[in-house]
């Protein structure tokens, strides 16, 4: 059994949807931010960092979402979502996510807690302007790259395999 931390509008959302769409069986455990929660002592212990995602696994504590990914798809994924290891498509895909991980969640970040990065308001302002401003900067070009191909190929083998069109 894994439990998972979580925070509702947090990176976590990635892992939850994860392990209900590779049907491990998990508990979830909110992490309350506004209440500081996560410099409570006992989660400390789950997680030092204290941030989320921490998935607790039989064979300890992942506390990165690129890792938690990987791992659950490797152990639970059956290929259908990550290619076999050493595969090139797998890298690609790799990569894409270790992307957003990197460079687009700290986007995010300035955008909903500016609060992180100055004290004063006007600055919280400018702060969560820029994060806004390349956070669509960063989707047109997004848009503007996609070729129809998902990047787990053309079609990702989880909606082809149930007959399944992704977003429609």
């Amino acid at each position: 059994m894994y439990t998972l931390f979580h925070s509702p509008g947090s990176c976590s959302l990635l892992v939850h949807a994860l392990l209900q769409e590779l049907d491990v069986p998990f508990e979830l455990k909110r992490v309350d931010f506004a209440g500081r929660e996560h410099h409570d002592e006992a989660l400390l212990k789950v997680n030092p960092k204290a941030k989320v995602p921490a998935l607790v696994t039989p064979d300890g504590v992942l506390t990165e979402c690129v890792a938690l990914v990987e791992h659950q798809c490797d152990r639970h994924g059956e290929e259908k979502l990550l290619r076999p290891p050493g595969s090139w498509e797998r890298a690609q895909v790799l990569e894409r996510i270790a992307a957003l991980a990197t460079g687009v969640y700290p986007l995010f970040n300035r955008f909903f807690h500016a609060d992180g990065f100055a004290d004063d308001r006007a600055a919280r302002a400018a702060v969560k302007a820029h994060g806004a401003q390349r956070l669509s900067e960063w989707f047109a070009a997004q848009d503007a790259a996609f070729d129809g191909e998902y990047w787990s190929g053309p079609r990702p083998r989880a909606f082809a395999a149930e007959g399944i069109k992704p977003f429609g």
